[in-house]
């Protein structure tokens, strides 16, 4: 015949696994913090439940506003760099085509004053490209 009684069942769910005094367990027995919203009228909860130590978070908060605010000042910091090193770009890209586009008009002029001189060897036709550029005050550089 069966056993006839009260079965009971025990379930500790805090501390399962947890050989006593094992220290590297204690993770297992402490308690959950609860957030304002969590907490109920009733309830017999601690300090560190409660988050009554709101003095030091406050101090960490505020200190933490402070380096938002310092990062902030260096995010605009670095835009402002990459800003001007944009338009740095950009003025010299500009300059650079504007000499070419003076180098290859000076080119062309020089070539329609030799045209008529094709006779001449290279060497005269530099001397005669310096002299012609002197006269007429263009600067080229040969």
């Amino acid at each position: 015949m069966p056993h006839i009684g009260q079965t009971t069942v025990e379930v500790d769910l805090l501390n399962y696994g947890v050989i006593e005094g094992d220290e590297s367990c204690k993770h297992f027995s402490e308690l959950k913090v609860l957030h304002p919203w969590m907490i109920k009228d009733g309830m017999n909860l601690t300090k560190e439940q409660r988050l009554e130590k709101i003095e030091s978070q406050k101090l960490e908060k505020y200190e933490a506003k402070g380096d938002k605010r310092h990062d902030l000042k260096d995010d605009q910091s670095v835009q402002e760099e990459y800003i001007n090193a944009y338009y740095e770009a950009l003025r010299k890209s500009w300059k650079r085509k504007k000499q070419k586009a003076e180098c290859s008009m000076k080119a062309r002029f020089l070539s329609l004053m030799l045209k008529g001189n094709a006779k001449l060897t290279i060497n005269t036709s530099r001397m005669m490209m310096k002299k012609a550029l002197n006269s007429k005050s263009i600067n080229l550089q040969l």
